[in-house]
């Protein structure tokens, strides 16, 4: 049953020292981008969570890869494929694992937020102050952590499909890096170089992955990603369920 599969994956799951430290990881990592600031106040900062986004996704990746690959290189995987009723089963559970641990590093980051803010900036942070988009500065940030979460879960749609496809652990976290810190240039330079086809290249998964930068700087990324907000995000949930699926499909058909 899918109940006795999320019940393994989380007992699992958090019997991993890395899933603690991550949360702890996190609070230094975005203090690096107030030293990245010259320790200045900024508006941007805060709404980015101190660039926390790029931090989470890293940290999901680095565990979320572990869920799967070093479970292909121990052989854990065949007791697992024994004991649950469905292959079905143990991906999709492997899945909502990581996507709730994605969620509890969203909130934290929020809450990191509010505490960096009024440590670091006090009574230079006004909440309530309009900023982007006609909001105030509190509901910028809530909807960047939101929209941040819309991009991270392309961004483990795309590590389980390249962990199904690999055995290898290492080969699946480059990749992952790889798309997670080059993919949206690689996007750039192609809608550059063939302008003609832009109407389809902009359509391409990795445009998506700008989806973060483009609310917090919509100016700039609008002109290179050439999608407004909604229609990112509505490609971001696309591609995450087509690259689970594909994933899920490699996945039922390996041999172990």
């Amino acid at each position: 049953m899918m109940a006795d599969s999320l019940y393994q994956e989380y007992y699992k799951f958090f019997h991993k020292k890395m899933v603690w430290y991550a949360p702890i990881l996190l609070i230094p990592l975005m203090l690096l981008a107030w030293l990245l600031f010259k320790f200045e106040f900024s508006r941007y900062l805060v709404i980015s969570s101190f660039l926390a986004g790029p931090w989470i996704e890293m940290l999901l990746v680095v565990i979320g890869a572990g869920i799967f690959s070093m479970e292909f290189q121990e052989g854990t995987i065949l007791t697992l494929l024994y004991k649950a009723s469905s292959k079905r089963d143990i991906y999709f559970s492997k899945f909502l694992v990581i996507f709730c641990y994605d969620v509890v590093l969203h909130v934290i980051a929020f809450g990191l937020t509010i505490v960096l803010s009024l440590i670091i900036f006090p009574g230079q942070v006004d909440w309530f102050a309009v900023y982007q988009y006609q909001q105030p500065l509190i509901v910028n940030l809530i909807l960047t952590l939101l929209v941040g979460l819309v991009a991270s879960l392309l961004t483990i749609a795309l590590l389980f499909f390249f962990s199904s496809l690999s055995k290898n652990n290492s080969l699946a976290v480059v990749i992952s890096f790889v798309l997670i810190f080059m993919g949206q240039g690689l996007s750039d330079n192609l809608l550059n170089k063939y302008e003609t086809f832009d109407f389809i290249i902009k359509w391409n998964p990795l445009n998506m992955l700008n989806l973060q930068n483009q609310y917090t700087t919509y100016v700039v990324y609008h002109e290179l990603t050439q999608l407004s907000n909604l229609q990112i995000i509505g490609g971001a949930l696309c591609y995450t369920l087509i690259f689970l699926e594909f994933g899920y499909l490699i996945f039922s058909h390996r041999k172990f």
